[in-house]
């Protein structure tokens, strides 16, 4: 892989698209993640159309997301498609969220992570971590105020993990290879991570924490999350077995059409 120059990013957005693919998922259970609008949608959507034997949208909003689950079954017509409530600014909905699937979710074949959020507004979550006001996100209401540390690099990695014992025994009884695939971004070129914070105790609390998080610091925070993203997947790959029949890896979406594209102007333009 080359390295990322903003004239080859630019070329690119004018390259053929790889032709959209199928496969046959009956049978199978297929869950997204921030899967009420915008990309996470319309990955949900392609989802539905290949007859996945269950279909799970997790989703933070009741309204929102049965909205989305009754849009897809009159678009689609699947059948299979439920809704079932997480948010991942809160550690304790995860928690509610794993018990059931522990009750009531079987296998898991597809695990697709898409919820991020962007904004610039500094505040701390309930379980003390760095949130911001949320200016849009697929998942979340204008005017809520959501974790970005915590939704993008605690909690989908916290799920992922969670979520993952339960892949492996799916893979295994019933010889197949699940896939965890956390929707990443090219933007995590555009950010580093400064010395002090790789030297500091504790990386992770001094990134969230209020003497760190500038003005300066917050305006590229949705950079450094979805770098922190890489890393998740990278890490997790490195811990697997060879022998594990799982497939771990982040997809680019790319330049397009999608909610968080509205939250600033840098992020506007002619997309085809």
């Amino acid at each position: 892989m080359g390295r990322f120059t903003l004239t080859g990013f630019i070329k690119s957005q004018y390259a053929t698209r790889p032709p959209v693919q199928k496969v046959d998922l009956a049978g199978k259970t297929v869950m997204v993640i921030g899967a009420n609008a915008g990309l996470g949608f319309e990955a949900t959507k392609h989802f539905a159309t290949m007859k996945p034997g269950r279909l799970i949208l997790a989703c933070r909003s009741q309204s929102k997301g049965q909205a989305a689950v009754e849009k897809i079954r009159a678009e689609t017509g699947c059948t299979t498609a439920e809704l079932w409530i997480v948010d991942l600014a809160e550690f304790a909905s995860i928690k509610r969220f794993i018990d059931q699937f522990e009750q009531d979710g079987g296998r898991l074949d597809i695990l697709l992570a898409n919820a991020a959020i962007v904004s610039s507004k500094y505040e701390r979550s309930k379980d003390g971590w760095e949130t911001r006001s949320v200016l849009n996100l697929s998942s979340c209401l204008h005017t809520d105020s959501l974790p970005s540390l915590q939704v993008n690099c605690l909690s989908i990695p916290l799920i992922s993990l969670l979520l993952l014992p339960h892949m492996v025994r799916t893979a295994r009884e019933h010889s197949t290879v699940p896939r965890i695939v956390v929707v990443a971004s090219e933007v995590h070129y555009f950010t580093n991570i400064e010395k002090r914070v790789l030297e500091s105790p504790e990386m992770l609390a001094t990134l969230g924490s209020a003497e760190y998080c500038t003005p300066k610091i917050m305006n590229s925070r949705y950079f450094l999350t979805k770098r922190l993203s890489i890393f998740f997947v990278r890490a997790l790959n490195a811990r697997i077995a060879v022998s594990t029949p799982l497939v771990v890896n982040a997809v680019n979406p790319g330049y397009c059409y999608s909610n968080i594209r509205q939250v600033r102007k840098a992020f506007r333009g002619n997309v085809s």
